[in-house]
């Protein structure tokens, strides 16, 4: 997704709340918080057919991060960008920095079958990440 570098260390504190298979038996949902953001990304044990339904190649084809704070959706992906209203905080580029963060790499683990869905739930449960970033946060 690609931000203005200024290498900056930023901590994340990933949390997973639930993992849990679609509905059809197809993709799992990942749900859970980073960084003062709730998400839920439902993620595919390939990539998609079409690589424009997929965030950079993440396996997550449906992604919406909100605020805990105040509940704003500040970011939706459904096969795609949904257009969302700006954000009135103006944190547009913490909100990509999560979403970055989620997309490469953090929810890697996930998606792939029930039971290391199962064994990466209990390894991740309060697990802090720490990783070198290349983005500056306003907050």
């Amino acid at each position: 997704m690609g931000n203005q570098a200024d290498n900056s260390s930023f901590r994340y504190h990933l949390r997973i709340a639930s993992v849990e298979r679609g509905m059809s038996g197809i993709g799992t949902w990942v749900s859970g918080t980073v960084n003062g953001h709730g998400f839920q990304a439902k993620m595919f044990r390939y990539h998609a057919s079409n690589q424009d339904w997929e965030i950079c190649r993440s396996r997550i084809a449906k992604l919406e991060v909100w605020r805990l704070q105040d509940g704003h959706v500040a970011f939706s992906w459904d096969r795609g960008a949904q257009q969302l209203p700006k954000d009135p905080l103006g944190r547009e580029q913490t909100t990509m920095a999560i979403v970055d963060f989620i997309t490469t790499g953090a929810l890697d683990g996930f998606g792939r079958d029930p039971a290391r869905d199962r064994r990466e739930l209990l390894r991740s449960q309060n697990r802090v990440q720490a990783i070198k970033r290349d983005v500056g946060l306003e907050h």
